[in-house]
């Protein structure tokens, strides 16, 4: 048996056969691995369980009143399916068959992105494949994400099937005809004055879209959370102006895509439509256009040859992009602007901005050691000192 670490939680992989002259040993070592790595939940891997008894299900029940429901099953074939759901134990366990194979080799890349890579399979379907270390817990998150989204009416790529690709997980969508707004910028950098206002319109509609369903987390509850982590790395006073400041946004339930940068935003037979919805939230569109402004201000500064070689585009066309959505936007929202408050709404999206960033940073590149790291590192600092004190409120159209 191999036991590893898998998106928060204890994988151990099951082998052969698990019946009464092993089924001792079985349970200790799983027992033994948990005590290894206390507080996670356990993933069990039964793509290469040939037989499980009567004895091994006890087990199975054992560990899951231990664990208190933090058991899941992958992988598992048809004929253990059969057994499990037989004895009840789909009943109370989460478990999931083996899924289908999918190979790539031939096909067309349409994009790629931190978390994963889109491929066309054929005419009609394209495959988002994960990068290494995300697990299947989260890919199902980004399913029912999916499936959320339409349920409020925002166009979305529905991901039908999830499958196996080598050693990493992908989702296959049914989409015809589809290109993303950064192939069609790609392609021809002047199409941006005519994208810009459809783009926003599809923004502006999936930001007035609302949705109370729990699963769905809020985007200062989810800032708070990492400031919690990364507070350490701040000044005092500036963590608790922020922490103030995210604490009194009053709650919202407009959608948030989160990452609607122009990979993840297509247009599908004339249609637009969005996909990537692992980061969708609830709250104010500040929050959107933080994002927006992560991926075409932050992410070029210090050295813009990873965004240029990421998007396909300088750092001059990332700018336009970000300053005509914004001013776009704000048009769009149907309220006069000055251009003090222009200027209030880019600080606080700066705010946010660096924010995030810096949560990118020191959270999810926590193991990543460069120079580069460090002088982004320095330049949300920056950010946030320059502006943190300068705001009444994040709010954008306060």
């Amino acid at each position: 048996m191999e036991v590893k670490e898998e998106g928060g939680q204890v994988v151990i992989s099951l082998d052969g056969r698990i019946d009464t002259a092993n089924a001792a040993q079985v349970e200790e070592y799983i027992n033994s691995a948990l005590s290894s790595f206390p507080d996670r939940g356990l993933c069990l891997d039964a793509d290469r369980l040939e037989y499980i008894s009567s004895v091994g299900i006890r087990i199975l029940l054992r560990l899951h009143k231990r664990l208190q429901g933090k058991l899941t099953i992958r992988n598992v074939t048809n004929n253990n399916y059969e057994l499990f759901s037989m004895t009840g134990l789909t009943e109370v366990i989460r478990i999931s068959k083996k899924l289908r194979e999918v190979s790539i080799d031939g096909c067309r890349i349409l994009g790629s992105g931190a978390k994963g890579t889109v491929y066309r399979l054929d005419g009609e379907t394209v495959l988002k494949v994960f990068a290494p270390g995300i697990s299947l817990a989260e890919i199902e998150a980004e399913r029912e994400n999916s499936r959320q989204a339409l349920i409020c009416g925002v166009p979305t790529a529905i991901p039908f099937d999830t499958v196996r690709v080598g050693d990493l997980y992908g989702l296959i969508y049914e989409v015809i005809d589809a290109r993303t707004l950064n192939d069609i910028v790609v392609e021809n950098p002047e199409t941006l004055k005519d994208l810009i206002p459809i783009y926003v319109a599809f923004l502006r509609d999936l930001n007035t879209n609302e949705s109370r369903n729990k699963r769905i987390p809020s985007a200062a509850a989810q800032f708070l959370k990492n400031l919690d982590e990364i507070g350490s790395s701040l000044d005092p006073k500036e963590e608790k102006r922020l922490k103030q400041l995210l604490e009194n946004m009053p709650e919202e339930f407009h959608l948030i895509h989160g990452d609607a940068q122009f990979k993840n935003i297509m247009m599908v037979s004339g249609e637009v439509m969005v996909i990537d919805l692992d980061s969708l939230c609830v709250g104010d569109p500040v929050f959107e256009l933080a994002a927006l402004y992560v991926t075409y201000i932050l992410f070029y500064a210090d050295d813009n040859t990873q965004n240029e070689r990421f998007l396909g585009l300088d750092e001059k066309t990332g700018g336009r992009i970000f300053y005509s959505t914004l001013e776009e936007y704000l048009k769009q929202c149907g309220v006069g602007f000055s251009r003090e408050d222009v200027d209030d709404a880019l600080r606080k999206i700066r705010l946010v901005g660096c924010l995030r960033f810096l949560c990118l940073m020191l959270i999810d590149f926590k193991r990543e050691k460069s120079d580069l790291k460090d002088l982004r590192v320095r330049r949300a600092l920056q950010g946030i000192s320059e502006t943190v004190f300068l705001v009444e409120d994040l709010r954008l159209l306060s």
